[in-house]
Formats: C-alpha cells, structure tokens, sequence
C-alpha cells in the first residue's frame, strides 16, 4: 500500500495548490482574466515544452515498442471513453451545450497538469515516457474531437497542425528515437519552464473554481454520472484490459508501464472542460461544477485505484 500512501499526499499537495488560487481569487489577486493569460502560456508554451524535456533522456531500444504500445492502448481507450460518453450524454436537440461539456469532463483527465507530478512521485522518470505518450494522444482528441464538438465546427486538420502540445509531443518523440540532446543552455530553459507546469496550473484552475456554488453542484445528477464515467468507470474498464492483456507478464518493466497508464487515466477530469468551454462559448459554469466535484472525488478513488492496480497486476 506504499505506493497508495504517495499517492494520497501527492494528490493532496495538488489539492492545496488549488485552495491556494481558490485564495487567490477570493483575495483579488488573480483573476479570471489573469487565469485565461496563464492556461493560454500554459497550453501554448509550458505544456509543449514540458513534454519536450520528458524525453530529453537517453533512448533506449527495449522502450520503443513499449511507447508504441503505449499509443495503440491510449488512443483505444480515449475513442471507447468517446463511444461511451456519448451515449451517457447524447445530444438533446435543444441547442444546450450541457451534455457535450459533459462528454469532455467524462473522457478528458488532467494528465497534464496532475498525472505528471505523480508519475514522477510513485515510477520516476520512465513513467513520464508513458505519460508524454498519453498526453500527445490527449492532446489530438482534445482538437479534433472536443474542439469541433463545442464550436459546432466540423473538423479540419489545422486543428491538429496548430495544436502546441501534439507539435510538442512530435518534436520531443523525434529527439528521442533520434537520441539527441539539446544544447546544454537550451535544455536547462526548458528544464526551468517545464517545472512551473504544476503549480501554475493548479493556481488556475483554483481561480476557476472559486466561484462555483457547491450546492449546485451537489444537486445536479449530471455531476455524478460524469464523476462516475471518469473517476471510476474509465480506470476500471483501463484496470481490466491491462489484466487481461498481462502486460506485466510479457513486456520489460510492464508493472511501471501498468502503474502509469493507470495514474493518467485514474486523475481527475481535465481543466479543459473549463477553459475550452469557456473558449468556444459553452456552458463552463457546467464545466466549473464537473471539474471541482471529479477533483474532490479523486483524493480517495486515485490512490485506491492505482493500489488495487498495483496488488493485482
């Protein structure tokens, strides 16, 4: 139950790092405003270069096929969580964008701004491989799935070529099966830029939270079915397809592999279920509400979930 232990702390640091923007705005010193300029510097500089500086690490051979499994198993899991919300929330012809930020709270988890600090917490280094595939995965569904969804866009492909962090995740994976190494200069700016990730993140998405009404929250039944799609159903369908595919059987390091998908899909739902409805003139409030119940939620079903992970794998 060790690694249950650091997962319990880790996820309340990040717990109060939100309390600290929830204070923040409460005490005028951010504001929403101040918070959109820093997740656009996040998802536009900060998250790109992050992955980037995950895989400014030395390659090796055994790892590629793990990260190329890695991908299949990412983007099945994210086109089933798709399949599934969508019917959990189907559309109600009304014109209300209601079930469709939903569908993004169910399916998107917060891999980016919390699943990295934990992988470093409980597997190290070599999860944050797993976790950068994750995140390019995320971050193609995150545009050319929810981005057209909420817009009421079709899809084009400028909603990949102009996405920062899947150019991050291409340029990052290329240095790696190429196994170069950025200048020393370079790589220690983005070393610099990389480890603000975390803590300006949770500050924002405080600012954002400060202003939802919990008992509304509480009250309305589309918060539990979202809770109950991302922070229970999803792992446990993820839990059962690595038992059953026993990863940790027939792949080098499998149990490290194991443990990190299931810390990126185990984290709660995605701050893009603000900040994207927000963008593209959605219900955010509803997202607000999704993102601040999921999050509570995940102080007792994260660390169990990746325990029961752990003993059975």
């Amino acid at each position: 139950m060790e690694i249950a232990a650091i997962l319990a702390r880790e996820v309340l640091t990040i717990f109060l790092l939100i309390a600290a923007g929830i204070a923040s705005k409460r005490f005028g010193i951010l504001s929403e405003e101040n918070a959109r300029s820093i997740s656009n510097l996040l998802l536009t500089l900060v998250m790109p270069i992050m992955i980037i500086n995950v895989f400014q690490t030395e390659r090796s051979q055994e790892m590629i096929p793990n990260l190329l499994f890695c991908l299949v198993l990412c983007i099945a899991f994210h086109l089933v969580c798709i399949f599934i919300a969508t019917r959990v929330f189907p559309d109600t012809g009304d014109g209300g964008t209601r079930h469709k930020v939903s569908r993004v709270a169910a399916v998107l988890s917060n891999c980016g701004f919390m699943g990295f600090p934990l992988l470093l917490a409980t597997v190290g280094e070599v999860g944050l491989l797993y976790g950068a595939v994750f995140m390019g995965v995320f971050n193609v569904f995150s545009w050319a799935w929810c981005a057209p969804m909420l817009s009421g866009e079709k899809f084009s492909p400028r909603h990949l070529v102009r996405n920062p962090g899947l150019i991050g995740f291409v340029i990052g994976f290329a240095l790696y099966l190429c196994n170069l190494r950025l200048p020393a200069a370079l790589g220690a700016a983005i070393g610099y830029l990389a480890d603000i990730n975390t803590p300006l993140s949770m500050l924002v998405i405080g600012v954002f939270l400060s202003s939802v009404n919990l008992r509304e929250a509480v009250g309305d039944p589309a918060v539990y079915k979202t809770v109950a799609l991302r922070n229970i159903l999803f792992p446990a369908l993820t839990l059962l397809l690595l038992f059953a595919s026993r990863v940790t059987v027939w792949m080098p390091g499998g149990k490290v592999f194991a443990i990190s998908v299931m810390v990126m899909v185990s984290c709660s739902t995605a701050a893009s279920a603000i900040l994207m409805s927000a963008r593209y003139r959605a219900d955010s409030a509803h997202g607000a509400k999704l993102v601040l119940a999921s999050t509570i939620v995940t102080i007792i079903t994260l660390p169990l979930l990746v325990a029961l992970s752990d003993y059975v794998l």
